[in-house]
């Protein structure tokens, strides 16, 4: 049986993203794991970090961790833009929990559909009655835009759990949710690209030409956080650890030792005044949303 969730502060919940698993992922990564370097992770994150996500389109992903999918609670996602029916849902549910060595899988989320709204409500409702059947405990949706979240809250009567980004350049949701806490009770938070596939982490100098509206903002966010003494890592930490409309946080790491690193972070109690935030430069989109890079 998986252990219990690991929480800490407002019992946010820990979780390891593995897009990286199969293949580099993020703009901060220059290589791949090798299988012993995953295997490494997964056996020393056993019985510390309780839950795993991940997704169908992780190339390799799933295979990964497949071996240890029994130790860990898993949240996998499924791409409605490569469904031609609702009827094939079920299938690939299927799939997902046999490629993961799963017989009940924990938690799956739906990428929407990119132009047809009514299609994922029905999926999601479809998905609904395979939760009852017994081949999933949660689902939900992986969304990027706070309008997604206004759309599918005023059209979704059951409890599920939303995946957000959110992050120094993207506080589009702790906007919203934080201000009307009431009317998204029914539901769960994580929260996920908290480094911005790692370009938060990155030093200016070495952010890519098509990245580099990234630079300004980028600068006087380290500048800010080098004048309290912070590192980005501390930072960003303390920030999650202050939302309480968050239930867990999806973190994913490039080593062994990075994810050790952020571990001894998350055990430290630090306090962030937020102020400085509104003198950062404004964050273009083709920069907030790495959709768009």
């Amino acid at each position: 049986m998986p252990p219990q969730s690991i929480v800490w502060n407002n019992m946010k919940t820990l979780v390891l993203g593995t897009a990286n698993f199969g293949g580099s992922y993020g703009v901060a990564q220059k290589t791949d794991f090798s299988s012993e370097e995953i295997e490494d992770i997964l056996l020393w994150s056993s019985g510390k970090i309780s839950e795993l996500d991940t997704s169908e389109d992780y190339r390799g992903s799933h295979n990964a961790i497949s071996n240890h999918s029994q130790k860990f609670k898993i949240t996998s996602k499924i791409n409605l833009n490569k469904m031609s029916g609702i009827e094939e849902l079920a299938g690939r549910l299927s799939r997902v929990n046999d490629e993961l060595n799963l017989a009940k899988l924990e938690r799956i989320l739906l990428r929407p559909h990119f132009t047809d709204p009514v299609f994922t409500l029905r999926a999601l409702e479809e998905l609904a009655k395979l939760q009852i059947s017994g081949l999933v405990s949660q689902i939900g949706l992986t969304i990027y835009d706070t309008q997604e979240l206004e759309f599918f809250s005023e059209n979704i009567d059951i409890p599920i759990t939303f995946q957000v980004p959110m992050n120094f350049f993207n506080m589009d949701f702790q906007g919203l949710v934080a201000g009307s806490k009431k009317r998204f009770s029914k539901y769960k938070f994580y929260v996920r690209s908290i480094f911005l596939q790692g370009l938060l982490l990155m030093k200016p100098d070495e952010i890519p030409s098509h990245l580099k509206a990234a630079v300004e903002p980028l600068t006087t966010l380290n500048q800010e956080l080098a004048k309290r003494k912070l590192s980005l890592l501390e930072a960003t930490i303390a920030l999650i650890k202050e939302q309480d409309w968050i239930s867990g946080v999806v973190i994913g790491v490039a080593s062994l030792e990075e994810l050790k690193q952020n571990l001894k972070v998350l055990a430290t109690d630090t306090k962030l005044d937020l102020s400085f935030l509104k003198i950062l430069p404004d964050v273009p989109r083709e920069i907030s949303d790495p959709r768009r890079w």
